[in-house]
């Protein structure tokens, strides 16, 4: 990669990272709501879109362990927007820990830190409908405030 392709790709990288935690707020946030609220069909509408976004977003610019594990939340909204399933704790507690992994994967890849996401694990966890929590190292995401300042 010639320095020019190089600075490219970091700069979508960091516009990457700047959406990615929109997005995950997004998420974040309206998956509390639902929690409350599971008959709101506008907002799994939103949340659908949300983690839709998320996955193209990190496919585009080559991040595709980030994007299998926003296609599953992907896939578990679709399920219920198509009222395939009903909204429960135990739904909402995995799409917030899908939430954790990305925002963990995302802060790692700000700082230049390797992932502390085992992905393989963190899905397999996820198809079986339990904690991802396992297959995450190390504590608490850290905010990422100033992603986007090297732009």
């Amino acid at each position: 990669m010639t320095g020019r392709e190089t600075w490219m790709a970091s700069k979508y990288i960091d516009i990457f990272l700047r959406e990615a935690e929109e997005h995950l707020t997004a998420l974040q946030k309206g998956l509390l709501v639902l929690e409350k609220e599971p008959g709101n069909t506008p907002l799994v509408h939103d949340l659908l879109r949300n983690a839709h976004t998320l996955k193209g977003s990190a496919r585009m610019v080559g991040l595709e362990e980030i994007s299998v594990i926003a296609h599953r939340m992907e896939d578990m909204l679709q399920a219920l927007d198509e009222v395939r399933t009903s909204v429960d704790g135990a739904m909402i507690e995995l799409l917030l820990q899908g939430t954790d992994a990305i925002s963990r994967m995302t802060g790692a890849l700000a700082r230049g830190e390797e992932s502390p996401v085992d992905v393989e694990r963190c899905v397999a966890a996820f198809d079986q409908g339990e904690s991802t929590m396992d297959a995450v190292r190390g504590e608490a995401p850290q905010e990422t405030e100033g992603l986007g300042d090297t732009v």
